[in-house]
């Protein structure tokens, strides 16, 4: 069942994709300003237009099939995901009466 992300969670994405288009400029695997432009234009829509976990993992593969270098990102964003998953299963066990 999708979850819908909170401001913090879309916030943290973003720092997270800002980070990673940075160091992709540093080493050179965005070379021209359109390019720049263009990356930081699909991530703004993304940041934008997601609203739930699911959202985030369908726009995250988008962007990366597009964006090779954001697949660090995505894998970090599955795993956190998959952890919070897991509490939250941890949780609901707990509190199911014997």
């Amino acid at each position: 069942m999708a979850q819908p992300l909170t401001a913090n969670e879309k916030n943290t994405l973003g720092m997270q994709l800002t980070h990673a288009i940075g160091k992709a400029m540093i080493d050179g695997l965005l070379p021209t300003d359109e390019k720049q432009r263009e990356v930081s234009d699909d991530v703004l829509a993304l940041i934008d237009n997601i609203q739930t976990d699911e959202d985030q993992k369908e726009a995250m593969i988008t962007l990366a099939e597009k964006w090779p270098f954001l697949s660090e990102v995505i894998q970090t964003t599955e795993k956190n995901q998959d952890t919070i998953e897991q509490i939250q299963q941890s949780f609901q066990n707990r509190s199911k009466p014997s």
